[in-house]
């Protein structure tokens, strides 16, 4: 069938006609996964950039965290005035500080490995490709053949 000989093509223009169901960035998404990964959704680059600024954040963060938890409670306490409850409150405080940013930054690279092409365009093109144009068509020449 004439879908099969070009199902992007088919895919992407069905996907333009009903452009209104869906939010630009979604839209930008789903052609950028459908394309193969050249059309590069203007998505994208808003993301990349908070994405950025939050590894920044959590960075500095893990740093301050770091700073807090080098140092004895006795050097807490002296060091910012603090008595010994308040020192150990601080210290464990850095303590939640620290595991949080692991986990935001762990969560960053995750969420960057789902959304890279290499995991939608293949699903896309299993079902596209093989569903459709080969399994679809080997029992519709099946039942055509009875």
């Amino acid at each position: 069938s004439d879908f099969c000989v070009a199902p992007d093509d088919v895919i992407i223009a069905l996907l333009v006609d009903y452009k209104h169901l869906f939010s630009s960035a979604l839209f930008g998404f789903i052609i950028y996964y459908v394309s193969g990964c050249s059309v590069v959704p203007p998505a994208e680059e808003k993301i990349a950039a908070f994405s950025k600024e939050l590894y920044l954040v959590a960075d500095s963060a893990h740093q301050l965290s770091e700073v807090i938890l080098n140092q004895t409670v006795q050097e807490v306490q002296q060091e910012c005035g603090l008595d010994e409850a308040g020192a150990a409150a601080l210290q464990n405080g850095a303590t939640l500080l620290h595991d949080a940013t692991h986990a935001i930054n762990y969560s960053i690279v995750n969420v960057r490995n789902i959304l890279q092409c290499s995991t939608f365009n293949p699903i896309y093109q299993k079902f596209v490709y093989d569903a459709i144009c080969i399994e679809a068509l080997k029992g519709l020449i099946c039942e055509l053949s009875y």
